[in-house]
Protein backbone atom coordinates (compact mmCIF):
# COMPACT_ATOMS: atom_id res chain seq x y z
CA UNK A 1 0.00 0.00 0.00
CA UNK A 2 1.03 3.65 -0.26
CA UNK A 3 1.99 3.96 3.42
CA UNK A 4 4.11 0.80 3.26
CA UNK A 5 5.78 2.05 0.11
CA UNK A 6 6.67 5.36 1.75
CA UNK A 7 7.98 3.59 4.86
CA UNK A 8 10.21 1.42 2.67
CA UNK A 9 11.35 4.42 0.62
CA UNK A 10 12.26 6.27 3.82
CA UNK A 11 14.79 3.51 4.59
CA UNK A 12 16.48 3.42 1.15
CA UNK A 13 16.05 6.76 -0.66
CA UNK A 14 18.05 9.96 -0.31
CA UNK A 15 16.16 12.64 1.67
CA UNK A 16 15.45 14.84 -1.36
CA UNK A 17 13.93 11.91 -3.29
CA UNK A 18 11.76 11.00 -0.31
CA UNK A 19 10.63 14.63 0.03
CA UNK A 20 9.74 14.78 -3.68
CA UNK A 21 7.71 11.56 -3.49
CA UNK A 22 5.86 12.75 -0.37
CA UNK A 23 5.03 16.07 -2.08
CA UNK A 24 3.89 14.41 -5.32
CA UNK A 25 0.29 13.62 -6.17
CA UNK A 26 -0.26 9.95 -7.12
CA UNK A 27 -1.57 9.42 -10.64
CA UNK A 28 -3.11 6.06 -9.75
CA UNK A 29 -3.23 3.41 -7.05
CA UNK A 30 -0.31 1.25 -5.98
CA UNK A 31 0.67 -1.43 -8.50
CA UNK A 32 2.87 -4.35 -7.49
CA UNK A 33 4.78 -6.87 -9.52
CA UNK A 34 6.22 -10.21 -8.61
CA UNK A 35 9.64 -11.23 -9.80
CA UNK A 36 10.58 -14.63 -8.39
CA UNK A 37 14.36 -14.55 -8.72
CA UNK A 38 17.37 -13.45 -10.73
CA UNK A 39 18.69 -16.20 -13.02
CA UNK A 40 22.17 -16.47 -14.56
CA UNK A 41 22.71 -19.32 -17.02
CA UNK A 42 26.36 -20.07 -17.82
CA UNK A 43 26.08 -21.19 -21.44
CA UNK A 44 29.70 -20.12 -21.89
CA UNK A 45 30.79 -22.95 -19.55
CA UNK A 46 28.82 -25.79 -21.17
CA UNK A 47 31.24 -28.30 -22.72
CA UNK A 48 28.96 -29.81 -25.36
CA UNK A 49 26.47 -27.46 -26.94
CA UNK A 50 23.69 -28.45 -29.29
CA UNK A 51 24.59 -27.47 -32.86
CA UNK A 52 23.60 -23.89 -33.69
CA UNK A 53 22.63 -22.88 -30.13
CA UNK A 54 22.73 -19.14 -29.54
CA UNK A 55 21.07 -18.25 -26.24
CA UNK A 56 20.61 -14.49 -25.89
CA UNK A 57 18.95 -11.97 -23.58
CA UNK A 58 16.96 -13.40 -20.67
CA UNK A 59 18.00 -16.92 -21.71
CA UNK A 60 21.51 -15.94 -20.54
CA UNK A 61 20.77 -13.55 -17.68
CA UNK A 62 17.41 -12.50 -16.28
CA UNK A 63 17.28 -9.92 -13.51
CA UNK A 64 14.66 -7.88 -11.72
CA UNK A 65 13.02 -5.67 -14.38
CA UNK A 66 13.09 -2.76 -11.91
CA UNK A 67 16.81 -2.41 -12.63
CA UNK A 68 16.21 -2.00 -16.40
CA UNK A 69 19.26 -4.06 -17.37
CA UNK A 70 17.65 -6.61 -19.68
CA UNK A 71 17.47 -4.59 -22.90
CA UNK A 72 20.97 -3.16 -22.45
CA UNK A 73 22.43 -6.63 -21.86
CA UNK A 74 20.51 -8.07 -24.82
CA UNK A 75 21.68 -5.24 -27.12
CA UNK A 76 25.31 -5.81 -26.11
CA UNK A 77 24.83 -9.55 -26.69
CA UNK A 78 23.39 -8.82 -30.15
CA UNK A 79 26.58 -6.88 -30.95
CA UNK A 80 28.61 -9.84 -29.67
CA UNK A 81 26.61 -12.16 -31.97
CA UNK A 82 27.26 -9.89 -34.96
CA UNK A 83 30.99 -9.77 -34.21
CA UNK A 84 31.18 -13.53 -33.58
CA UNK A 85 29.50 -14.35 -36.89
CA UNK A 86 31.74 -11.90 -38.75
CA UNK A 87 34.86 -13.71 -37.51
CA UNK A 88 34.23 -16.87 -39.49
CA UNK A 89 32.52 -20.24 -39.47
CA UNK A 90 34.76 -22.02 -36.95
CA UNK A 91 32.66 -22.54 -33.80
CA UNK A 92 30.73 -19.24 -33.88
CA UNK A 93 28.27 -20.42 -31.19
CA UNK A 94 30.99 -20.97 -28.59
CA UNK A 95 32.71 -17.72 -29.56
CA UNK A 96 29.39 -15.89 -29.22
CA UNK A 97 28.44 -17.46 -25.89
CA UNK A 98 31.82 -16.45 -24.41
CA UNK A 99 31.38 -12.91 -25.69
CA UNK A 100 27.74 -12.76 -24.53
CA UNK A 101 28.87 -13.70 -21.01
CA UNK A 102 30.67 -10.36 -20.56
CA UNK A 103 27.60 -8.07 -20.66
CA UNK A 104 25.64 -10.72 -18.75
CA UNK A 105 28.31 -10.72 -16.04
CA UNK A 106 28.09 -6.93 -15.75
CA UNK A 107 24.29 -7.00 -15.56
CA UNK A 108 24.44 -9.82 -13.00
CA UNK A 109 26.92 -7.91 -10.84
CA UNK A 110 24.74 -4.79 -10.85
CA UNK A 111 21.48 -6.68 -10.23
CA UNK A 112 22.74 -8.85 -7.40
CA UNK A 113 24.53 -5.89 -5.82
CA UNK A 114 21.31 -3.87 -5.94
CA UNK A 115 19.38 -6.81 -4.50
CA UNK A 116 21.79 -7.03 -1.56
CA UNK A 117 21.16 -3.35 -0.81
CA UNK A 118 17.51 -4.15 -0.08
CA UNK A 119 16.92 -4.83 3.61
CA UNK A 120 14.30 -7.56 3.02
CA UNK A 121 16.61 -9.70 0.82
CA UNK A 122 17.78 -12.67 2.86
CA UNK A 123 21.28 -13.52 1.68
CA UNK A 124 24.82 -13.37 3.02
CA UNK A 125 26.53 -10.05 2.49
CA UNK A 126 30.27 -10.69 2.26
CA UNK A 127 32.64 -7.82 3.01
CA UNK A 128 33.23 -6.89 -0.67
CA UNK A 129 29.47 -6.64 -1.26
CA UNK A 130 29.05 -4.45 1.82
CA UNK A 131 31.92 -2.16 0.77
CA UNK A 132 30.62 -1.79 -2.79
CA UNK A 133 27.08 -1.26 -1.48
CA UNK A 134 28.23 1.51 0.87
CA UNK A 135 30.16 3.18 -1.95
CA UNK A 136 27.21 2.97 -4.36
CA UNK A 137 24.96 4.56 -1.71
CA UNK A 138 27.47 7.44 -1.60
CA UNK A 139 27.51 7.60 -5.41
CA UNK A 140 23.71 7.93 -5.41
CA UNK A 141 23.79 10.61 -2.71
CA UNK A 142 26.50 12.58 -4.52
CA UNK A 143 24.77 12.09 -7.87
CA UNK A 144 21.73 13.92 -6.55
CA UNK A 145 23.88 17.07 -6.33
CA UNK A 146 26.67 16.51 -8.86
CA UNK A 147 25.65 16.04 -12.51
CA UNK A 148 29.07 14.59 -13.41
CA UNK A 149 28.69 11.81 -10.82
CA UNK A 150 25.08 11.28 -11.93
CA UNK A 151 26.12 10.92 -15.57
CA UNK A 152 28.90 8.47 -14.71
CA UNK A 153 26.51 6.38 -12.62
CA UNK A 154 23.90 6.31 -15.40
CA UNK A 155 26.54 5.10 -17.88
CA UNK A 156 27.43 2.23 -15.52
CA UNK A 157 23.77 1.46 -14.81
CA UNK A 158 23.08 1.32 -18.57
CA UNK A 159 26.02 -1.08 -19.08
CA UNK A 160 27.85 1.48 -21.22
CA UNK A 161 30.76 1.57 -18.77
CA UNK A 162 32.02 -1.07 -16.31
CA UNK A 163 31.45 -0.63 -12.56
CA UNK A 164 35.16 0.06 -11.81
CA UNK A 165 34.81 3.30 -13.80
CA UNK A 166 33.08 4.73 -10.70
CA UNK A 167 36.25 4.04 -8.69
CA UNK A 168 38.57 6.24 -10.75
CA UNK A 169 40.27 8.86 -8.55
CA UNK A 170 38.46 11.87 -10.05
CA UNK A 171 35.06 10.24 -9.63
CA UNK A 172 35.85 8.87 -6.16
CA UNK A 173 36.87 12.34 -4.97
CA UNK A 174 33.63 13.85 -6.28
CA UNK A 175 31.65 11.02 -4.68
CA UNK A 176 33.30 11.30 -1.28
CA UNK A 177 33.07 15.11 -1.19
CA UNK A 178 29.59 15.20 -2.71
CA UNK A 179 28.14 12.53 -0.47
CA UNK A 180 29.46 14.35 2.59
CA UNK A 181 27.89 17.57 1.30
CA UNK A 182 24.62 15.76 0.59
CA UNK A 183 24.24 14.77 4.22
CA UNK A 184 24.82 18.35 5.34
CA UNK A 185 22.54 19.87 2.72
CA UNK A 186 19.74 17.32 2.76
CA UNK A 187 17.15 20.05 2.33
CA UNK A 188 18.91 21.82 -0.56
CA UNK A 189 17.47 21.47 -4.06
CA UNK A 190 19.15 18.98 -6.35
CA UNK A 191 21.18 20.17 -9.35
CA UNK A 192 19.42 19.19 -12.59
CA UNK A 193 21.44 16.55 -14.47
CA UNK A 194 21.02 18.32 -17.82
CA UNK A 195 23.00 21.40 -16.77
Amino acid sequence: DADGGLAFLARVAPPDVLAAVRAAEPLDGVVTHRFPTDVRRRWDRVRQLPAGLAAIGDAVCSSNPSYALGMSAAALQALALRDSLARGDRDPARRFLRAAARPADRAWQLATGADLALPHVEAPRPLPARVVGAYVRRVLAAGGRDPVVAQRFVRVAALQDPLPRLLRPGTAARVLLGARGSAAAAGAPAVPVGR
